[in-house]
């Protein structure tokens, strides 16, 4: 009798629970959108309390099947510098926290749990954190750990992980700077065109594009403590946060979990969730023309000019005419680089550039005369490209765009799952609306819109929208530095010879002073010394016309 008293009792605290359960879950969520997408169930959530944004993509997987299960963390962190901020305070995190004190996240994950997989990505607006695992338990128990290593990070008490991970000169190496993020960026930056490219964003973009988002190396010695644990302060906050959940979960249990374990427990200090990362490139930028300057000891002797342009629009679409455009236009058997050859351009290369920014890029790497005007190069370019269209055959187009036909579709679904799920992140830094285009992306048919693109007549409308009638680009020169240090200095001396003459300066030092003097008031002595960008389309262009 006492038995089945408790047996029922137990029964009704059960029954209880569930209620109490689904009622928590349904009080603390808000279903804010969902999308069916292929086999997958693509819910928005809204966790009400703190304003986290939770992605649930729920798949349908044979039971027989191994299943993964998978978390992403983002936090909205805008590039605002080229200090590496982000990147270093990514570095820093996975040091450990204040309840789990290990060194490095990464080892212990791939020591302890062989079967899982956990990474960490700094993007120009947004950084990430990833953990993927077959094991439903050790899903939970390395989850456990990352959170509080993102959350509880120990970098915020202890300078040292900071030091270790930025920048600190190495008293048993003759005081060498050390620090792993000042050597991976450097690394990067022994290749002329990470610095090209770098001047190239800059002249594009007045948004965190603008930036490198890994840092670059001189700028990473400029970076605090005090800085870092500002930045970490204001973007790691829960409201600036959005997870992304990807596996065969149960909706309620998974959700209840997370709030009972996790968010209910984090102090939520500040709503930033209309924070304005970045503006839309299709409001256009003005077109600018510069030198730049690099390292020749790694590099050849020749000098690189470079056209890039900003597509009109980021739709698959556009996308895929640069693709095919780029295509015809380095095939061997192309008649374009015969015609830029009889135009004096040795090797031009079309390079079209996928991401969030979409871009056409042109390059010639090889030999070009140092005193081209860069206008003239502009009007070549479209010249080139015109002249290359007028020569396509059918049979020829149809070939190549075969060819990318076949590449686009190896590409969409060999990398369907990231593809997505920058997708998701894209749209929550840019719309706050994270399935925005999710659905279109999955509905993209590459074989109906090759075959749309692939005639003459589209390509040569895509040229006069995206580059011959656009207002939207950037063209460099690139001068290996001995070359850039003698143009500057033939062009200082130009414009002394000339202040002399107007001015009727007759001494020599005296001349020398006054032009320093002129120099320093249209602030740009520091940029001749150190040899940095200069823009035709500013005040530079003064000094330095083409």
């Amino acid at each position: 009798m006492i038995l089945n008293f408790f047996k029922y009792l137990f029964s009704i605290i059960i029954i209880l629970q569930f209620f109490i359960v689904n009622t928590f879950t349904i009080e603390n969520f808000s279903l804010k959108d969902k999308k069916q997408v292929d086999s997958e169930n693509i819910s928005f959530y809204v966790y009400s309390p703190g304003n986290i944004g939770i992605v649930v993509i729920q798949q349908d997987t044979d039971a027989n099947k191994a299943q993964n299960f998978s978390i992403e963390i983002a936090f909205k962190t805008p590039t605002e510098n080229n200090k590496g901020t982000m990147h270093i305070i990514e570095h820093c995190i996975l040091n450990g926290s204040e309840n789990y004190p290990i060194k490095d996240l990464f080892y212990a994950v791939k020591n302890e749990y062989p079967a899982s997989y956990i990474d960490a990505t700094t993007y120009h607006d947004f950084t990430c954190y990833s953990l993927e695992t077959s094991s439903k338990k050790d899903f939970f128990l390395i989850f456990d750990v990352l959170w509080d290593c993102i959350f509880r990070p120990k970098f915020l008490t202890d300078k040292k992980i900071f030091q270790k991970e930025s920048f600190f000169y190495d008293s048993h190496n003759n005081n060498l700077i050390n620090g792993s993020v000042f050597y991976e960026v450097a690394g990067t930056y022994t290749f002329p065109q990470k610095n090209i490219c770098r001047f190239i964003n800059k002249q594009l973009f007045d948004n965190s594009y603008q930036c490198d988002c890994g840092g670059t190396p001189w700028n990473i010695l400029d970076l605090t403590y005090k800085e870092a644990i500002d930045f970490y302060k204001k973007y790691y906050v829960p409201s600036n946060m959005l997870i992304v959940l990807r596996g065969n979960y149960n909706l309620n249990k998974i959700l209840t979990y997370l709030d009972k374990e996790y968010f209910s427990k984090i102090l939520v200090q500040k709503n930033l969730n209309k924070i304005e990362l970045r503006t839309d490139s299709s409001s256009g930028t003005p077109t600018k023309y510069f030198i730049s300057e690099y390292d020749s000891t790694i590099y050849d002797e020749g000098k690189i000019i470079n056209a890039t342009y900003l597509l009109k629009d980021r739709e698959i679409e556009t996308f895929i005419g640069a693709s095919i455009l780029s295509a015809i236009c380095n095939s061997k058997s192309s008649d374009f680089k015969k015609i830029a050859l009889e135009k004096g351009y040795d090797n031009l290369v079309l390079e079209a550039i996928g991401g969030n920014e979409k871009m056409i890029s042109f390059w010639s790497k090889r030999s070009i005369d140092s005193n081209l005007n860069l206008q003239i190069f502009e009007s070549d370019i479209k010249d080139i490209l015109i002249k290359t269209l007028e020569t396509l055959t059918e049979k020829y187009l149809s070939d190549v765009c075969n060819s990318v036909k076949s590449n686009l579709l190896k590409r969409k679904l060999a990398s369907k799952k990231s593809i997505e799920t920058l997708v998701i992140f894209n749209n929550f830094t840019y719309y706050n609306d994270p399935l925005k285009d999710i659905e279109k992306y999955s509905q993209i048919n590459i074989n109906e819109i090759v075959d749309k693109v692939c005639n003459i007549s589209y390509l040569k409308n895509f040229l006069q929208n995206n580059i011959i009638s656009s207002d939207r680009y950037t063209i460099g020169k690139f001068l290996p530095k001995k070359n850039l240090n003698e143009l500057l200095i033939s062009n200082a001396f130009q414009k002394l010879k000339n202040y002399v003459i107007s001015n009727k300066i007759s001494n020599m030092s005296e001349e020398r002073t006054e032009f320093e003097k002129w120099l320093a008031k249209k602030d740009i002595l520091a940029d001749i010394l150190e040899c940095k960008l200069i823009n035709s389309n500013s005040i530079y262009g003064e000094v330095f016309n083409d």
